[in-house]
């Protein structure tokens, strides 16, 4: 009976993993390329400077309206 929920967790598990390995990667890439400007910020212990140069805003708004719409489509009560 809890092999189903067992699958789905499994899954939602794995894509958590996926996305939270390309979030490492990319930060790296951004790190690599201002290593200048990311060790200044790390040495100053400033993370609100470094999450506003982590974080691409109009990218950043892109994802949130797309989340919205989905979650909009996706919490309807269907009868």
């Amino acid at each position: 009976q809890y092999g189903s929920a067992t699958l789905c967790d499994i899954t939602v598990l794995q894509a958590l993993s996926k996305r939270i390995h390309y979030g490492k990667f990319v930060a790296e890439s951004k790190f690599r390329s201002h290593t200048a400007e990311y060790t200044k910020l790390i040495e100053a212990r400033d993370a609100d400077g470094i999450m506003e140069l982590l974080t691409n805003a109009a990218v950043e708004a892109k994802l949130l309206r797309r989340v919205h719409a989905k979650a909009s489509a996706y919490g309807q009560d269907i009868e």
